[in-house]
């Protein structure tokens, strides 16, 4: 769990990250995914719909990684008050979630997502070709089941072993979700090099 006091010094260091996160820094996790094939037209007709809902859904998943958000040691009114109305927000969000979908999650697959696209794994040869547009569906957080939904050209499926590699560079994306996708992945890089510390220490 992080410190409220070192949030605002993180999220700096992510804002400033930005554009040079590069191969090295991604989120690398087992998650529920899916993806359907779109057609150019299907695309336009959902893009604006997708980035207001990836907005949300990415804010929210990153406040919940925040100790700070249950903190009471603020006695400033507003914030208080900010808190009060995204807890009850995203309560109403979490069971509207789970009556519609009743937690039927995807499979988990071995996951990273970098700063411009991503890769997934698959047991056997998936039904995806590259040079096709899909939208990628990626659950972050099973106990907060909503998925942020990407955009996504397949630029190749590569065999590996006895796997498959999915590779996908995604786009379609507002400035604001493209903000946030960093943002998760800097913290999630910033945790494992933390989990890391901890190990050698122990060690």
């Amino acid at each position: 769990m992080e410190s409220s006091g070192s949030d605002s010094t993180s999220d700096a260091a992510a804002d400033s990250a930005g554009q040079a996160l590069g191969e090295s820094i991604f989120l690398h996790q087992r998650l529920p995914l899916m993806w359907q094939g779109l057609n150019e037209k299907e695309i336009e007709g959902l893009v604006r719909r997708y980035n207001t809902d990836n907005e949300n859904i990415l804010a929210r998943l990153l406040a919940l990684g925040e100790s700070g958000l249950g903190s009471t040691d603020s006695h400033d009114s507003d914030t208080e008050l900010a808190r009060i109305e995204f807890k009850l927000n995203l309560l109403m969000d979490l069971v509207s979630c789970l009556v519609s979908q009743q937690l039927n999650l995807p499979v988990p697959r071995d996951f990273k997502l970098f700063s411009e696209h991503l890769q997934w794994q698959c047991g056997e040869k998936p039904d995806i070709e590259p040079g096709k547009n899909y939208l990628v569906s990626i659950w972050f957080n099973e106990d907060y089941p909503r998925p942020v939904r990407l955009f996504c050209r397949c630029d190749d499926v590569v065999a590996d072993n006895e796997s498959f590699i999915v590779k996908c560079s995604y786009g379609h994306c507002s400035e604001p979700v493209v903000e946030l996708l960093e943002k998760l992945i800097f913290r999630d890089h910033r945790r494992t090099i933390a989990q890391r510390g901890q190990q050698s220490v122990s060690d």
